[in-house]
């Protein structure tokens, strides 16, 4: 006679087995989800640029990036013809990431920031990124701290390409060819 059922022993034993395996699984995707990589906060930097030139080339009124490095987010503004302004849904970042300074290249793209030889420089408060209708905006550099690190994005003010870099030299370099105004800086 052949035997056509489970057991009960072996039925609890697949239950017991799947449950281990979903625990795991979930304890794995709440893990990653607590904690993002450094390239998903450069991601989403890179995208709230990207977004702020499309607003402001579809839109054509006043469209600015802002920085509040007090409460550590990040927003667009923009201002129609009409005076009407429409913000975007502020960015905040996990606390283990923090952007605590930003580089402007261009005096009237700021606003609260203090004056040195790499342009003007924020390490707290807030900055304004003013964009034409055409989407464009000055040179400027955002500087995330993880943990030790430090990874800077520089935004080109003409094309909204972005380049990064972990060479604080090299950024400051940069940031004061672009403030002496120097042909070769552009």
């Amino acid at each position: 006679m052949t035997r056509c059922a489970f057991t009960l022993i072996e039925v609890m034993a697949v239950v017991v087995l799947v449950g281990l395996l979903a625990g795991a699984a979930a304890l794995s995707l709440a893990g990653q989800a607590r904690y993002r990589t450094t390239q998903d906060v450069i991601d989403t930097l890179q995208s709230v640029d990207r977004n702020a030139r499309f607003a402001a080339m579809r839109l054509g009124g006043t469209t600015r990036i802002r920085y509040d490095l007090s409460n550590q987010q990040v927003y667009n503004e923009t201002t129609d013809d009409t005076g009407s302004s429409t913000r975007s849904p502020a960015v905040a970042f996990p606390v283990e990431y923090r952007i605590d300074r930003v580089l402007v290249s261009d005096v009237s793209a700021t606003s609260g920031a203090s004056r040195s030889t790499t342009g003007r420089a924020l390490d707290y408060g807030t900055i304004d990124i003013e964009l034409s209708p055409a989407g464009r905006s000055t040179t400027y550099a955002v500087r995330l701290s993880h943990e030790e690190n430090k990874h800077w994005l520089i935004f080109a003010g003409l094309t909204g390409q972005v380049t990064q870099t972990d060479d604080e030299k090299e950024v400051n370099n940069l940031f004061t060819m672009l403030a002496s105004g120097r042909p070769d800086a552009d």
